[in-house]
């Protein structure tokens, strides 16, 4: 018998093991309100982890009422920091996901706030859930830009030396501009150049003998050469056209109309070609005869007394 629990009676023992439900019931808190600043070059290139932060939270380690999550809720314009963690960790990283641009945006405060994976089961989300990460930007020296891959401009063959053709305007993107330099290729040769501050080109001499140029135009930030954009600068040489010269026979024609009364019209033009032919009203042009010889000369004749004019089309 057990002798109802008496001294030298029966006895024996047991493990009772008790689960006890994890409970939400402590929010993740940062250490401090705010961190940075961090420095970054504008020139940072995409995927650059800045920086890594973590929140502490008491619940119990690795449940879902432990894990967290972060998320960006406020100052990230356009989009360019994103957040990364993974596994069973607290830690987040703040990554670069776009180019940064110091002269639009200089300074970010990235407002982040820590939320556990499991609903809340008592209190609230307090400020200690949410802090700032401050980055600040370093303004990097930015080559020059051209608006335009190429230009184009039409030159007379007897463009006079001081004739300037047209103004370049490169950019500087930095928020203080540096002067800009200009040159041009070696291959403009000797009759353009390139003011070296104000961009106009300027003919120095007769142009060569091609119709159409190429020329590569350079421009450099006035404090490190090494940083440059290039363009195009096409020139079109055109012959100059001077307009014919006609010299006529006589001034004025008889009337009444007499056979074989005729003005002879001559045409001097270089070594050119030319087509005669009567302008006006095509009832007018009735009144009228020219015939042409040749290249050079017309013979006109009339109906009526009327003067005309003439059109010279080249050959």
């Amino acid at each position: 018998a057990d002798l109802a629990g008496a001294e030298g009676g029966l006895s024996s023992t047991c493990t009772v093991i008790v689960d006890v439900d994890e409970v939400n019931d402590h929010a993740p808190e940062f250490s401090q309100q705010q961190y940075g600043p961090f420095k970054l070059p504008e020139d940072t290139g995409i995927g650059h982890v800045i920086t890594s932060f973590s929140a502490s939270d008491a619940d119990f380690n690795t449940s879902d009422a432990w894990l967290i999550t972060y998320a960006l809720e406020s100052g990230n314009e356009g989009q360019r920091f994103g957040i990364v963690q993974g596994g069973q960790s607290n830690i987040g990283k703040l990554v670069l996901r776009k180019p940064l641009d110091f002269d639009a945006v200089s300074e970010y405060g990235l407002v982040v706030s820590a939320r556990n994976m499991e609903d809340l089961e008592e209190g609230d989300y307090g400020p200690s859930s949410t802090t700032t990460l401050s980055v600040r930007l370093q303004n990097v020296n930015e080559r020059p830009e051209f608006p335009r891959a190429a230009y184009e401009v039409n030159v007379s063959r007897e463009v006079q030396p001081g004739t300037v053709l047209m103004t370049l305007q490169a950019r500087d993107p930095d928020s203080v501009a540096t002067p800009v330099r200009y040159r041009l290729g070696n291959e403009s040769g000797s009759w353009l150049s390139v003011g070296a501050t104000s961009g106009e080109v300027t003919v120095q001499g007769r142009p060569p003998a091609a119709r159409s140029y190429r020329l590569q135009v350079w421009a450099e930030d006035g404090d490190d050469p090494s940083l440059f954009a290039t363009t195009y600068l096409v020139v079109h040489v055109a012959e100059l056209r001077e307009p014919p010269l006609l010299v006529y026979s006589g001034n004025y024609l008889c009337t009444p109309r007499r056979e074989e009364q005729a003005i002879s019209v001559t045409v001097f033009h270089g070594t050119r070609l030319a087509t005669l032919s009567i302008d006006g009203h095509p009832m007018e042009r009735r009144k009228w005869k020219l015939d042409q010889r040749n290249g050079e000369e017309g013979v006109q004749t009339m109906g009526n007394p009327w003067q005309r004019q003439y059109l010279w089309d080249p050959g």
